[in-house]
């Protein structure tokens, strides 16, 4: 088993800055540009094997699961995806978990992220599919990036990947959600399109399954199962969630479950405090790559936590308990979850009311100089940890269909609950605690 290395994520970490800065942006484009080249031919016969071609730029975690899963929804004769990212970034290993898709990746940089070269990149790439590949493209999201450039707007000819698959759920959705005020929503179709009618979930490769499997066993040998949690941490983005003190009475009451507890997303094993670091598992202790782990353990676990990002969407597509934590912003709808969301507060510290924050403050992000976004609290998270735990997996389909809360009925019958502490406060049993 690999050996952890003291401060080798900083040691590395010095050695990427210094190749940025010793290696001129132009080099780089050039050798990505020969490299576009090679794969260009190389895959052109994939590019011509289907009519209808996805292209997605450098998307996150989420979207690689997500975009892919509505394109398999659109396009069910077959689709080729072209993926547009850094190599060895986790969509390469993402797209081998899924089966007969017709994948095809091309890079964007090695070492320097310059955003003016990257969209260059992708502009060659995108001349050479519209002179050469006569097919029908799609983007999978309308990348901001990239409107500077009308070559590649006039390729996709302002198709939508997301406005093609959300035509294609209001035909079977619509009458379920007639009159909701969030109808026209992709994450509600998206949620009720997994929930109800679920495509197999993605599976990491045998071999790599079984190692995953085995060296879990070696170093929890007595543990019942495994939960996943997910932290997120992109900087002031609201979907982030806290750090491992809020987190340690939650992880206690997982492990005293029974539970070995793995991590995985941006809070590195190595920042937790040193009894809470000695518990938990990433994949250093297991001794893999790192990408491989987080696949394995966000596909293969049996419970799952994990704050609002893209971590969330392969635990979605599986039938298990899962809690999502430090959820927003408020509309945001992942099937199959239980949701502790994050609370606004006032200038005076009260918590705003969650009804009103439901009905008047959707998709909300700013909320302006007078309030703030809180995290859940170390008490929220230990009463929703407990409501997940004491629900018997086999009975975690049931519980999440009974999801109708009065004062949001938007929801209703979309794979969404909210958890008991926060519906109790809607329901008028509770009221919202000061700061």
């Amino acid at each position: 088993m690999n050996k952890l290395v003291p401060h080798s994520h900083n040691i590395k970490r010095v050695i990427k800055r210094a190749l940025k800065w010793l290696w001129p942006s132009w080099v780089e484009a050039l050798i990505v540009f020969i490299i576009n080249l090679g794969l260009f031919f190389k895959h052109l016969s994939r590019l011509n094997k289907y009519t209808n071609v996805v292209l997605l730029t450098e998307g996150g975690y989420g979207h690689t699961i997500s975009d892919l899963d509505m394109a398999r929804r659109v396009f069910p004769s077959g689709f080729t995806l072209v993926i547009f990212s850094s190599p060895k970034r986790h969509n390469w290993e993402i797209s081998k978990m899924w089966e007969g898709c017709n994948v095809i990746h091309f890079w964007l940089y090695l070492y320097v992220r310059d955003p003016l070269w990257i969209r260059r990149t992708v502009l060659v790439v995108t001349l050479l599919l519209r002179r050469i590949v006569n097919r029908k493209f799609w983007r999978a999201y309308d990348d901001a990036a990239l409107t500077d450039f009308p070559e590649y707007q006039a390729l996709c000819e302002s198709q939508f990947l997301i406005e093609a698959y959300k035509d294609l759920a209001k035909s079977r959705w619509g009458l379920k959600l007639d009159g909701k005020a969030l109808n026209q929503d992709d994450e509600i179709y998206f949620a009720l399109d997994v929930f109800y009618d679920g495509l197999s979930p993605p599976r990491p490769p045998a071999r790599v399954e079984q190692d995953f499997r085995s060296r879990l066993r070696q170093i929890r040998p007595q543990a019942k199962g495994f939960l996943t949690l997910y932290m997120r941490d992109k900087g002031n983005d609201i979907r982030c969630g806290g750090e491992f003190s809020d987190y340690r009475e939650m992880i206690e009451m997982v492990l005293r479950h029974g539970l070995a507890v793995l991590i995985v997303g941006d809070r590195p094993r190595e920042t937790a405090p040193g009894d809470l670091k000695s518990i938990l598992i990433d994949h250093k202790v297991l001794g893999i790559g790192k990408e491989w782990f987080e696949n394995c353990a966000l596909v293969l676990c049996d419970y799952f936590i994990g704050d609002a990002g893209g971590g969330v969407y392969l635990p979605a597509l599986r039938d298990m308990p899962k809690l999502m934590i430090n959820s927003a912003p408020y509309a945001q709808v992942v099937p199959g979850f239980l949701h502790l969301y994050k609370r606004i507060i006032d200038s005076e510290g009260n918590a705003i009311p969650l009804e009103a924050c439901f009905n008047e403050m959707t998709w909300t992000y700013d909320v302006g100089p007078n309030h703030v976004w809180r995290n859940n609290t170390p008490f929220e998270l230990r009463e929703a940890t407990q409501e997940l735990l004491n629900v018997p997996p086999a009975d975690w389909r049931r519980h999440i269909s009974e999801s109708s809360v009065p004062g949001v009925p938007r929801f209703d019958g979309t794979g969404f609950r909210l958890c008991a502490l926060q519906a109790a406060e809607i329901v008028g049993n509770e009221r919202p605690c000061r700061l």
